[in-house]
């Protein structure tokens, strides 16, 4: 740890800080300078400048009172005041320039700070030595110029080379002004340490001498800088050390409940582990948290303390209740299971619960199926109920229950099936139900009764004659009667007669059975030579239409 010291000045080149002034932070200065009133960037900024990273925010400090700056922007068209906390902390946020509009904090130069409970009292100063000394961390307490002259009142500069983080005079009262200073000495600490172990044993012993006092920051600013600390080098070592310290019942305070997060060291060691595993595909930091909780309960506490958004909320709920459910398959595709839940979960959902997915692979260690999971489409179901029904579906009340059947088939086919495939498999289940082959035996013994009566008034006589031996000749005898039945059936549907009008779904059963006639006759039959006696018999109609339909084979039809 540093004492303060006189100031130190370091001179930037241009090209590592011009970029940063913009036309609207220039003007700024310039309406400050002219109103004899100093003002310099300050904090994050000057530190990332040093490290080479493009800053987010831009933070000013300023000599100038909250009711000074009140006189400067005063009738200014180019600046608009949209928020002030000045009454307590001396800030103002300011919207500068008229096109192209930048926004910028600025506060007055802090004295101290004086904190009971969540009642805060700030005393102000002109001295920029001061200011410096009372902020956190000693590389936070760097302040430039636009003229790009950094100045160091704690030796920031020195403790920012050798990757240091130090508080600035008494550690305790650092921490008592504002207790969010404990995480944000492990954030930076993250952020900026070579080596995750070269903690001040100082430090920690005024951490955890402090740990009460994170009972009373809001829970919102506890989750801001906790995720912070998981998503930066060392999280898993980073969280272990804090749970070490004695923090945990704080940071999750309940006037109800001791505590909600957990701080077994099984835990803490599991936690550090997983984050071993998977710190190369970045893990959400709600992923390694979960490791913390052994239910649903205790991370709920948790939530309700913290704030989390929604999706946070719900991600860790997903991993709590599945990171033991869905585990990778035994079969050649390890990721069946997982590509299953994603396939059967709501289509609204599915894009969140890919990336929640993800994270689950993540949490259990299985890196080498990561980069496998993100290339897969998860494949779309192509029925709807609008094909049903173009496809002669009209009952309404079936759409569910076949449209889940039809869903299961496309699972078991590997999301494989296409529309026109699934839309043919149930066009064939309709065909082959219990329903229909009883009404088609039944139709069949009507149709085979009334074509033996129709053949008896018609005197036709049926004479078949082969090349073959007698005993294909019996083989045919046996068939003939049937086959014939068949083809006169299919003569009546195919007409539309009373039986295709009441009837609708006789034609595929008439070429199913007529196909498989033929089938049998062609296994051992050839040539085959069939004669009518009447040209204009009914059966010769009906062979004919038959043999129109299916193309038969000429090869076996030598004349009818």
């Amino acid at each position: 740890m540093t004492s303060p010291s006189s100031v130190r000045c370091y001179q930037l080149n241009p090209s590592e800080y011009t970029r940063l002034f913009s036309p609207q932070l220039l003007y700024l200065f310039s309406l400050f300078h002219e109103y004899d009133h100093s003002i310099r960037l300050v904090g994050g900024v000057v530190r990332d400048i040093l490290l080479g990273v493009t800053p987010h925010d831009i933070d000013l400090a300023t000599t100038a009172t909250t009711s000074d700056m009140m006189k400067i922007i005063q009738g200014d068209s180019n600046i608009e005041l949209v928020y002030t906390r000045a009454e307590h902390f001396g800030t103002l946020t300011l919207v500068v320039g008229t096109t192209v509009r930048r926004t910028f904090q600025v506060t007055t130069l802090k004295q101290c700070i004086i904190r009971h409970g969540r009642d805060v009292r700030v005393e102000f100063t002109d001295n920029w030595s001061i200011d410096a000394q009372q902020r956190d961390l000693t590389i936070n307490s760097l302040s430039m110029d636009e003229h790009g002259m950094i100045y160091d009142y704690t030796n920031g500069i020195d403790d920012l080379k050798l990757n240091r983080i130090c508080f600035n005079g008494n550690i305790l009262a650092r921490l008592q002004e504002n207790p969010i200073r404990i995480l944000r000495y492990f954030r930076f600490f993250g952020q900026l340490s070579a080596d995750p172990y070269a903690h001040d044993e100082t430090v920690l012993d005024a951490i955890r001498r402090s740990a009460i006092l994170l009972q009373d920051v809001p829970g919102e600013k506890i989750w801001l800088e906790l995720k912070m600390i998981l998503t930066h080098r060392f999280a898993g070592h980073l969280v272990r050390t804090i749970l070490q310290q004695q923090l945990a019942p704080f940071m999750v305070f309940f006037s109800s409940r001791k505590k909600g997060l957990p701080e077994s060291s099984e835990g803490m060691f599991e936690l550090e582990n997983r984050w071993l595993r998977c710190m190369d595909y970045q893990p959400q930091p709600i992923t390694l948290l979960v490791t913390l909780f052994e239910d649903q309960e205790e991370f709920d506490t948790f939530c309700q303390r913290i704030k989390c958004s929604s999706r946070d909320k719900n991600l860790g709920q997903f991993l709590l209740h599945y990171r033991y459910l869905i585990q990778p398959s035994n079969n050649s595709d390890l990721l069946y299971s997982y590509k299953d839940f994603l396939i059967n979960s709501h289509l609204t959902q599915q894009d969140t619960l890919h990336e929640f997915i993800i994270e689950l692979l993540k949490y259990q260690g299985h890196i080498l199926l990561i980069d496998e999971l993100k290339q897969w489409s998860i494949p779309k179901f192509a029925i709807n109920v609008w094909d049903l029904r173009e496809n002669g579906l009209t009952s309404s009340h079936r759409f569910p229950n076949l449209l889940r059947k039809l869903r299961e088939k496309w699972i078991a086919s590997g999301y494989k099936m296409t529309k026109s495939q699934l839309i043919e498999y149930r066009q064939m289940k309709n065909i082959l139900t219990l329903k229909n082959v009883i009404f088609f035996i039944i139709m069949f013994i009507i149709v085979n009764v009334f074509v033996f009566l129709l053949l008896l008034f018609q005197g036709s006589e049926v004479s078949i004659d082969f090349d073959q031996s007698p005993a294909l000749a019996a083989k045919y005898r046996y068939l003939n009667h049937f086959t014939y039945v068949t083809l006169y059936f299919a003569k009546l549907v195919g007409t539309g007669t009373v039986i295709q009008k009441s009837f609708v779904n006789t034609t595929p059963y008439i070429i199913i059975l007529t196909a498989f006639h033929i089938a049998v006759l062609q296994l051992d039959i050839s040539p085959l030579a069939i004669t009518l006696s009447d040209e204009n018999s009914i059966l010769k109609l009906s062979c004919e239409l038959i043999s129109s339909n299916l193309i038969l084979s000429n090869t076996w039809w030598n004349d009818i």
